[in-house]
């Protein structure tokens, strides 16, 4: 089972969480700000910010971005939170073209592929 602590985003933590972020650092760190979302040190793996939203089957938990090691046995663990509280749903966030072949390993399913156009500016 993983430890998590709940954590601050320092520069450091932010330093490494920032290739996570993809285009969407400032609306992660708002939701964080706001306590929408929340930041997590796994102790002994790294950092994941995660949110709960209602799913289409009732509490789903969003890991919204993650950096680190071992995150195979850090994605079971938090399978294993979500079991014990109630979560019926995870989804990840992941601009990682390799995380697919991970998540499938794990039994995760792709529901959705987002593109995005920069309109002027």
């Amino acid at each position: 089972m993983i430890r998590l602590k709940k954590t601050v985003l320092t520069s450091e933590v932010l330093k490494n969480l920032r290739s996570a972020f993809g285009d969407e650092e400032d609306a992660i760190l708002a939701d964080c700000e706001s306590g929408r979302a929340v930041a997590w040190e796994v102790v002994g793996h790294g950092v994941v910010i995660t949110r709960i939203e209602r799913g289409p089957s009732g509490r789903e938990l969003v890991l919204v971005a993650g950096a680190g090691k071992g995150m195979a046995l850090v994605l079971e663990g938090f399978r294993e939170i979500a079991r014990n509280n109630n979560i019926e749903t995870i989804r990840i966030h992941s601009a990682r073209r390799g995380m697919w072949r991970m998540l499938r390993k794990s039994g995760y399913k792709e529901v959705e592929r987002v593109y995005r156009l920069k309109v002027g500016g």
